[in-house]
């Protein structure tokens, strides 16, 4: 029953934050990733300082790069993700991190490359190369 509390309390935090957003599938998706953090036990914390009013990054990009943080902390001790939403007078900044083992040298040279991936079969390499792609086409920063 505690399970269950602690769960639900969990979303209404969630869903209190998410509601400032104007794209409503974003926040639907950060709902659904939030309950998902909460059944793999990884604490999934969601700062926004932006309505995110005129971004124009697909929803689902965000939401594939937090399933790449949640992979990345799977088997970890207290598995940790953190998305941050913020905008300045020029842009959005869209940061997802985690407490994940750090990329090994060899392979961080080839994550963003199209097809690439560390997750064998269940994996596609696209996330991080559209990432990039759509990241390089704003001229923004990724790193």
């Amino acid at each position: 029953m505690a399970g269950y509390i602690n769960e639900l309390a969990e979303n209404m935090k969630a869903e209190s934050k998410l509601s400032r957003l104007s794209q409503a599938e974003l926040a639907a998706f950060l709902i659904k990733k939030t309950a998902v953090a909460v059944n793999r036990g990884i604490m999934f914390e969601i700062e926004i300082d932006t309505d995110l009013k005129g971004l124009s990054v697909p929803s689902t990009k965000i939401v594939a790069i937090i399933g790449n943080a949640f992979y990345a902390v799977s088997g970890h001790s207290s598995p940790q993700v953190r998305l941050t939403l913020a905008e300045d007078s020029y842009s959005y900044k869209v940061t997802v991190s985690n407490n994940g083992p750090e990329t090994p040298e060899g392979v961080r040279d080839r994550i963003f490359e199209n097809g690439y991936t560390t997750k064998g079969s269940s994996g596609s390499g696209y996330g991080l190369y559209i990432s990039k792609n759509l990241v390089e086409k704003r001229e923004g920063p990724l790193g």
